[in-house]
């Protein structure tokens, strides 16, 4: 009889695997999701596993409502290989050195454009002005055109994608609305970007004029989910930002460390944000053919998720995992299947996050500029993490006042 999941899962969230992993010490569970079969997976092992393309395919493997909210439809994430390995290029063309440094300097900019705002104000909450700013630098380097209105209407609604992919009911429903009007606005660009005739060397010329293996374009419904599929990735960075802010309120003695030696300490800091702090719970996978794996049996067309919170807190990979030690990261051998915030394997010819470098660039100018360039008083008294929140933050966003600039924009 293979247990059903979804109540416990859906009360205890992140925990609720990692728990059971460490009760039966196996790292191969086998249990029901709204009544589905699936083998849920963690380790550096079984993740070398969930990224073999012999045995794993994507294909399918992703539940509609969460294409219909998160990811969008007939988008990379469900493609495998040649077709996957094709798509996946267009993303991998704009994380040359050139590129990220650009997208590093709109960050800066709008960063900076924000301080002087956030001055006159008594109070701002961080998460919220971390995803405007990110919206703002994210379309100015792929080169998508925006006005005020723009940043008014779809910030949110690119926030509501995010923040309804793990939800049902009336959330989940806002969730594909925003999705939807997100897309459209997407496809007005692109429309009236056709009409011009406008050539540009920008990431969004790039993706209109992407061809694939058949010498086709991309229908425009298509290139407007691709091109979320860099912009919203950008604007989820908030929620990691807003984990710099509550690392520091958290563990205080860092600011001082972080202050001292940047070199040293800033990132390995970032890293072990992203390790400790919860982002998105699992990745959902299908086997290709029967194989065996650690005595269990695995059946073509069965449904596989890799626990990636559970990986980044597995003690056999990283000692005291619920404690918060950057220093952990200073001998640390990082492999591209122990440390899967954003998921593992290769960049090029695997799932991994295309813009995992982008994350970790902006974390670590965001850190930079947290510790060097303001000063600030935490309002918020409530920083806990409810991690049955699929993708979780600190009670509304963390606010913050009393905001002065330390040092002058270089």
């Amino acid at each position: 009889m293979v247990e059903e999941s979804s109540i416990g899962f859906w009360f205890k969230g992140y925990d609720y695997f990692l728990d059971q992993f460490n009760a039966t010490k196996n790292n191969v569970l086998k249990r029901r999701l709204l009544f589905k079969k699936y083998y849920i997976l963690r380790g550096e092992e079984a993740t070398a596993l969930f990224y073999d393309q012999e045995r794993f395919s994507r294909h399918k493997a992703t539940p509609k409502r969460f294409k219909k909210t998160l990811f969008g439809l007939n988008g990379v994430q469900g493609l495998d290989g040649e077709q996957h390995k094709a798509r996946k290029q267009l993303f991998m063309h704009c994380m040359n050195v050139d590129s990220l440094n650009q997208l590093n300097t709109y960050f800066d900019e709008a960063w900076f454009e924000a301080v002087e705002d956030w001055k006159a104000k008594n109070t701002i909450n961080y998460f919220d002005e971390m995803e405007r700013i990110l919206f703002k630098c994210a379309c100015k380097w792929i080169g998508l055109p925006f006005t005020k209105k723009d940043i008014v209407n779809q910030v949110p609604r690119i926030s509501r994608m995010i923040s309804s992919a793990g939800k049902i009911g009336i959330q989940h429903w806002r969730g594909r609305s925003a999705r939807k009007a997100t897309e459209n606005w997407v496809k007005s660009l692109i429309k009236n970007y056709r009409n011009k005739k406008k050539n540009s060397d920008t990431i969004f010329d790039h993706f209109i004029g992407y061809k694939n293996p058949k010498g086709k374009h991309l229908p425009d419904q298509i290139v407007a989910v691709e091109i979320l599929n860099l912009l919203r990735p950008i604007v989820a960075v908030a929620r990691y930002m807003t984990f710099n802010l509550k690392a520091l309120e958290d563990y205080p003695s860092y600011k001082e460390k972080l202050r001292e030696n940047y070199e040293e300490y800033g990132e390995n800091f970032i890293q072990e944000v992203r390790r400790f702090y919860p982002f998105f719970p699992v990745i959902s996978g299908r086997i290709r053919k029967n194989f065996e794996f650690k005595g269990h049996k695995f059946t073509k067309g069965q449904r596989v998720l890799l626990d990636l919170y559970a990986t980044n807190h597995y003690a056999k990979l990283w000692k005291a995992p619920e404690r918060f030690y950057p220093e952990r990261f200073m001998n640390a051998q990082i492999s591209p299947f122990n440390l899967i915030p954003q998921g593992g394997g290769d960049h090029y010819k695997n799932h991994r996050c295309a813009g995992e470098w982008i994350t970790i660039n902006l974390m670590k100018r965001n850190l930079y500029f947290l510790i060097y360039d303001i000063n600030y008083t935490v309002k918020s008294k409530n920083l806990r993490i409810k991690k049955n929140q699929f993708p979780p933050l600190p009670a509304n966003g963390i606010k913050i006042s009393k905001i002065t600039k330390l040092r002058l924009m270089e």
